[in-house]
């Protein structure tokens, strides 16, 4: 099958969504399928990929700037009309959209389109606007398909967006399981082993967006309380 992937864009592939894709393509990939990635636009990661393959990590299928800077411009919705003809013709059965201006674009412009069209919600609406709601609940009829990481956030984007829970599913995120080395547990990372105390494990960057205050003010809360609950946050600081 000929499955496309677009991205609003990709600085690494070392985020949450920016993994989570890659893997999903590598996994595609290994299944048989051809996969390519489109970029509404360039960083400098993507950039190195194209141009300077050898001193990034090889990039598993081919990347395709659009160059889109701005979602409301004439050239993007040009640009669009002509990506979809070109999956259509070339026999696309699937494209999967990441991120907020891919999400408010896919459902127009593949509107009515023989291709199975996915976009995805990874958080509770924190990108959401008035103008963005607007053109989400205009769209919400269409028969793209929303896929979520939790059935939080799959309630949260049908209530907000207007979207119908039969176009709405959930899959979780996915990680490989950790391999334990040797019998003793002295090789696993610390927030792994087991423990008498419940653990909490924040898993993403070091940003704002991430809400890490929010984490250390619960367990300032259950300290205080007397409770005993382990915190760990695993994450790369933010630049």
């Amino acid at each position: 099958m000929k499955i496309s992937y677009i991205i609003d864009r990709l600085y690494n592939i070392n985020a949450g969504t920016e993994r989570q894709l890659h893997r999903l393509i590598e996994g595609m990939l290994a299944a048989g399928h051809s996969v390519d990635l489109y970029v509404l636009r360039d960083t400098d990661y993507t950039w190195s990929v194209k141009n300077f393959p050898e001193s990034v990590k090889k990039f598993p299928c081919k990347i395709t700037n659009l160059n889109i800077q701005s979602i409301f411009s004439v050239r993007c919705w040009n640009t669009l009309w002509k990506l979809r003809n070109k999956l259509e013709s070339d026999g696309c059965k699937v494209l999967h959209g990441f991120f907020n201006d891919v999400a408010l674009t896919i459902p127009i412009a593949f509107l009515f389109s023989k291709i199975k069209v996915y976009t995805s919600r990874r958080d509770m609406g924190i990108w959401y606007s008035a103008l963005s709601l607007l053109l989400l609940r205009l769209t919400a009829p269409t028969a793209t398909q929303v896929i979520c990481n939790s059935k939080a956030v799959a309630k949260h984007t049908a209530d907000k967006e207007w979207k119908s829970m039969a176009r709405i599913a959930v899959i979780y995120n996915g990680i490989s399981p950790l391999q334990q080395q040797s019998s003793s547990s002295s090789s696993l990372p610390e927030w792994y082993r087991p423990s008498q105390n419940p653990k909490a494990v924040l898993i993403a960057n070091l940003r704002p967006v991430k809400r890490i205050e929010d984490l250390i003010n619960a367990a300032h809360k259950l300290a205080i309380a007397g409770l005993s609950v382990e915190f760990y946050i695993v994450g790369d600081l933010a630049e």
